[in-house]
């Protein structure tokens, strides 16, 4: 908890995932049910669906969450689409996490993910500019517009700093 405390002096993020335990299943969403009464209520918490866990099981309990944060396997990656519907359906966002291969973020893009992440861009220009083009269709994309630059450099001086 001191790590969240840490956390939460910061600021309040996009986006958090309530604890899962990975490949837990229907234990795992009864896990993530219990941590989230002790969590800050005005994060925007996400439940981490993943193999074992059916789209009935996180219906029920959906209400009490920002949105869905798609897990699992590659096989149950696929059915991305089915959870995109369900986080929809209650207005929910839905995040397709470890988009790792082009056709992973192709998928996260034909189905209208809200978000994704993928640590694919980050080895190579060529797979930052492979990324850009299956996300977006092109590399015409503006990822951070001028607003942003001043303060992604300091960010980065910082981080950099001596």
């Amino acid at each position: 908890m001191h790590r969240l405390d840490m956390a939460y002096s910061i600021g309040t993020p996009y986006m958090a995932v309530v604890p899962d335990i990975v490949a837990g299943g229907k234990r795992s969403l009864e896990f993530s049910l219990r941590w989230l009464e002790r969590l800050p209520r005005q994060w925007p918490w996400y439940l981490a669906v993943q193999d074992g866990i059916q789209l009935q099981d996180v219906e029920e309990v959906l209400p009490l969450f920002s949105g869905i944060l798609l897990g699992g396997t590659d096989r149950f990656k696929t059915t991305a689409w089915y959870w995109k519907q369900l986080a929809h359906k209650h207005r929910k966002k839905f995040h397709y996490a470890r988009a790792g291969t082009p056709r992973k973020i192709e998928l996260a893009r034909q189905i209208s993910a809200d978000s994704v992440d993928s640590a694919f861009p980050l080895w190579s220009f060529h797979r930052f500019d492979s990324f850009i083009v299956a996300f977006h269709g092109s590399l015409e994309l503006t990822l951070f517009g001028p607003e942003t630059w001043a303060l992604h450099a300091s960010a980065f001086n910082r981080a950099h700093a001596v």
